[in-house]
């Protein structure tokens, strides 16, 4: 988050967002988690859970956890019905 949030003010917006897209050590950190940064728009306002146009650092590591989470369980559920 403080890779993104360059200016310190505790946020970042979707401008800041898809810029650090740039960034290998943001799309690391984003793999690690096995996340999809294809559509950062999307990431975005999935993270941006009060739809402030603004993500914290709270959104962000509980946006993170959950989605990271719903993958694992979705890609659970594929395996059990295959």
């Amino acid at each position: 988050f403080a890779e993104m949030d360059k200016d310190g003010d505790g946020s970042i917006t979707i401008e800041t967002f898809e810029r650090s897209m740039d960034d290998e050590r943001v799309i690391a950190y984003f793999n690690a988690l096995k996340l999809d940064v294809s559509d950062a728009r999307t990431l975005f306002r999935l993270l941006d859970v009060d739809s402030s146009d603004e993500v914290n650092i709270v959104e962000f590591l509980t946006g993170c956890a959950r989605l990271q989470g719903e993958a694992r369980s979705l890609d659970t559920k594929i395996m059990r019905w295959q």
